[in-house]
């Protein structure tokens, strides 16, 4: 198989023959000969950064458990959720302590912990008359898409902003304001 692929969709109207539309769709074969095999390109995804050091007061425990978690990521949103019935969960605490062995009063501290050195964030929506906690996963150390939404950003500006360009901050401040 080649490095490149094409592929050729027409719409034809039955009764005449004639083909009404085309689309060409032009994307990377999944074996490249010299790239080699695009491997589980649509499975849900965590990377990490060399160059980022975990905050010093994190345990070697504590990395472990966060790398852990962010494998527990929802897709492209950082969250840690799962589908559930109904679509898209957040996990509780609970879920969370099961996924990386703590007890009830051992995850309240780790969560609240992680919260002070930035890896995680407590987010609470309010959805009708039900109120429900998020927990994020700080992008800068674990991140599961490739481009960091407007949401994620102004859930960790703080820490963001110290690493972004500025033309970067702008475009956000920019975008901030057209929707608010």
């Amino acid at each position: 198989m080649g490095n490149n692929l094409i592929k050729k969709t027409q719409y034809i109207d039955p009764d005449t023959g004639v083909i009404e539309k085309e689309k060409v769709q032009h994307f990377a074969a999944a074996f490249h000969t010299e790239k080699g095999y695009l491997f589980w390109n649509r499975k849900n995804f965590s990377k990490s950064f060399a160059d980022v050091d975990f905050p010093p007061s994190m345990t070697m425990k504590e990395r472990g458990q966060m790398l852990t978690l962010s494998g527990c990521m929802w897709s492209n949103t950082n969250m840690l959720g799962y589908r559930g019935s109904g679509g898209v969960k957040a996990y509780t605490e609970a879920q969370i302590g099961d996924k990386i062995g703590l007890k009830e009063y051992q995850v309240r501290e780790f969560l609240r912990r992680m919260i002070k050195v930035g890896m995680l964030a407590r987010v609470t929506v309010r959805v009708g008359s039900d109120t429900i906690t998020q927990y994020y996963v700080n992008p800068i150390y674990f991140f599961g898409s490739n481009r960091i939404s407007l949401n994620l950003y102004l859930i960790f500006r703080k820490q963001l902003d110290e690493v972004l360009p500025r033309w970067v901050r702008e475009e956000y401040a920019a975008s901030s304001v057209k929707r608010g």
